[in-house]
């Protein structure tokens, strides 16, 4: 039985945390059927493979007082696929594929190619290790502690060489395409995704360094930054998780109908089918009903749920219930404008707004306005007061 100390058991929380959002991004990234969403949840599989892994070693070492080497915790071949992915990744959001291209085989080849590197049989150093624990022995060379420098060189080089792609790439694209609000937003994160790379890159650098030219105990470093990298991922996560438009694709955007062989279709211009949208929905006061969704929305206007998302998230609005919530509110302000919690409780009033539930109408109410309604409504007649 293996003992867990107080970071590792913090650790696997946040594993567990980690793999619980990307497995909820996996289900819409089934929905949204993109490449990108595919390559960027293996990503994060295999940085949970890594969070994994790690915890394992520094189990194994705690449960026999064995601080394992900074070449036990990184060397994994699997870790070289990180940053081919997060560029493949990367293209795939700005440029209009379902599919990996062609040339992606080179990619995938050069992957091949220092895997074999990886596992070549280098000269063994475990004859140093013959008066210890044979179970720690065995660890050693189940972790693969042999790999020499060059490994952690092209490690770092291949790292460099795809975030300056990367770099190149996104500025690129972006310095000629159209910056709406939602493709903002995108870009954004792209970016955000690029500074984490980055990050783990200049710890991978700091522990090579540390390890080759210094006599350190690494585990003091370890234990502290796989806190840090594990809650930057989880942030990550998260942040995708709550802003789900960014999923999308950026052609989408652009250009949400497909063209076809015949001749191009018609651009669609979401600011028109925003207008049209707003414009029932305010007529016909559907954020009323209880039903009201972005499939009742779709199936009362005629236009695709997508299109409607898309819509909506290029006016700002991170999703369909923030949209919503707006119409609600603004039904529920005019109510007490004329006075109707003078008579009637609050539970009328979210009911009247829209809101299903009144605890859920008092918080969001609170949240937009800085005020309970009752603080609202006082204030209202405040200002009645005064001007009369």
């Amino acid at each position: 039985m293996y003992n867990l100390g107080l970071l590792d058991i913090l650790f696997l929380i946040l594993i567990i945390a980690f793999l619980s959002v990307n497995t909820a991004l996996f289900f819409v990234s089934i929905k949204l059927k993109s490449i990108s969403n595919y390559l960027l949840n293996i990503l994060f599989l295999l940085q949970q493979y890594a969070f994994i892994r790690i915890l394992l070693i520094s189990t194994i070492g705690t449960h026999y007082n064995h601080n394992f080497s900074f070449e036990s915790y990184a060397n994994s071949g699997l870790f070289f696929s990180a940053p081919i992915l997060s560029f493949l990744y990367t293209r795939s959001v700005i440029s209009d594929e379902r599919r990996l291209r062609k040339t992606d085989l080179y990619h995938l080849l050069l992957f091949l190619i220092i895997l074999t590197l990886f596992y070549l049989p280098y000269p063994s150093i475990y004859d140093t290790y013959v008066s210890q624990n044979p179970d720690i022995v065995f660890w050693k060379m189940y972790f693969n502690d042999t790999t020499p420098l060059f490994f952690h060189i092209t490690r770092i080089t291949l790292n460099l060489s795809y975030i300056i792609a990367t770099f190149i790439m996104l500025r690129k694209f972006f310095k000629k395409t159209m910056q709406s609000v939602q493709i903002k937003s995108v870009k954004k994160w792209l970016y955000a995704f690029l500074y984490a790379k980055v990050f783990l890159l200049i710890i991978t650098v700091i522990f090579t360094i540390i390890y080759k030219g210094y006599d350190y105990n690494i585990k003091i470093i370890v234990d502290s930054s796989k806190i840090i990298v594990a809650l930057l991922f989880l942030s990550l996560a998260i942040y995708l998780y709550r802003n789900k438009n960014i999923m999308y694709n950026i052609p989408d955007y652009i250009k949400p109908t497909p063209t076809n062989h015949k001749g191009a279709s018609p651009k669609i211009d979401l600011g028109d089918i925003y207008k049209k949208i707003h414009n029932t929905i305010t007529d016909q006061e559907l954020y009323l009903d209880k039903d009201f969704n972005l499939i009742y929305l779709s199936a009362k206007t005629g236009i695709n749920p997508k299109k409607l998302t898309l819509a909506i998230s290029e006016q700002g609005f991170a999703n369909f219930s923030t949209y919503a919530n707006t119409f609600k509110l603004k039904k529920a302000r005019a109510l007490i404008d004329i006075g109707f919690l003078e008579n009637y409780s609050i539970d009328a009033l979210a009911e009247k707004s829209g809101f299903g539930a009144t605890n859920s109408f008092y918080r969001i109410f609170k949240e937009v306005t800085g005020m309970t309604p009752k603080q609202y409504a006082n204030n209202k007649a405040n200002d009645k007061s005064s001007v009369t």
